[in-house]
């Protein structure tokens, strides 16, 4: 999976693509959002931009187009079920520490604690452990020399 840092010529201008880890807190409602799954670009259009629906789909396809190696294009909506969808794909950031989260994500700083409150509310609550838990509870043993 990989996310992308381009700027993409479109008609009304050019659009600045920022390249982001794929985690779930990239999944605010001001953004459009491009998933590179190789087989399939998933375009997410953040609850904010609903309105401009129509342009995002095209900056999306646009921006699809652009880096397809004829994946298919799927379009997903912020606030509807294609959230736990896209979700799946993504690393569950949202579980960690904020010292973490601010590590990979260092805009995270700009949110006002009310945003930050509102953003991690928008995932679900699991019981299960993030990605960065799981990994540290991994342990290696290496055996260097066998009896036999």
């Amino acid at each position: 999976k990989q996310w992308y840092q381009r700027r993409v010529r479109g008609e009304g201008g050019v659009v600045e693509v920022v390249e982001h880890p794929p985690v779930t807190l990239a999944l605010r409602p001001d953004r459009l959002i491009v998933l590179d799954l190789h087989t399939e670009l998933i375009t997410w259009i953040g609850a904010d931009l609903q309105g401009r629906s129509e342009e995002c789909e095209r900056q999306g396809r646009l921006f699809a187009a652009q880096v397809s190696r004829g994946a298919a294009v799927r379009v997903l909506h912020d606030c509807t079920t294609d959230n736990r969808f896209i979700e799946c794909y993504l690393l569950p950031l949202h579980l960690d520490d904020r010292s973490l989260q601010l590590s990979v994500l260092p805009e995270l700083e700009d949110l006002s604690g009310e945003e930050y409150s509102v953003l991690l509310a928008r995932f679900a609550h699991v019981t299960g452990k993030s990605f960065n838990q799981w990994l540290n509870e991994i342990r290696l043993v290496v055996v260097s020399s066998l009896p036999f």
